[in-house]
């Protein structure tokens, strides 16, 4: 049986590393990511980021805010962002045309190194394309 001691040092180094991974990793700046993708491509299932560099990346990193903007009307069109398995944010398409600083949404996800950033449409675009913006740290 394990002493509650042992447990708690454990734990605590565990955060303590990805804390210190997190906060005093050599500063590169901020990343964004811009995908466009046809309405006639971009049907339910369908992973936006399936062409994208920034989909998978060998350091740890933060997924700050996503914006998704497009389509003929906005509302009409949902995407689930997942990092892994996990969801982390649903978006729907706040106007028509490009995503700008008005329709990003803070997400604050965390990625693990070697894990994917995965954008699955939900409700497909009703006629143009769909614009989906990721603000990675």
């Amino acid at each position: 049986m394990m002493n509650a001691t042992v447990v708690w040092s454990a734990w605590l180094v565990r955060y303590l590393r990805r804390w210190w991974t997190l906060a005093f990793r050599l500063p590169v700046g901020g990343a964004l990511e811009f995908v466009s993708v046809a309405a006639a491509t971009a049907v339910v299932g369908y992973d936006l980021l399936s062409g994208s560099r920034m989909r998978q990346s060998n350091l740890d990193r933060t997924l700050v805010a996503a914006g998704l903007a497009g389509s003929a009307a906005a509302g009409d069109t949902v995407v689930e962002l997942y990092v892994g398995t996990t969801l982390v944010a649903v978006l729907y398409n706040l106007a028509t045309g490009f995503p700008n600083r008005d329709s990003l949404m803070r997400i604050g996800a965390v990625v693990p190194a070697g894990v994917e950033v995965v954008a699955r449409v939900t409700d497909a675009p009703a006629t143009n394309a769909i614009n989906l913006v990721l603000d990675f740290a």
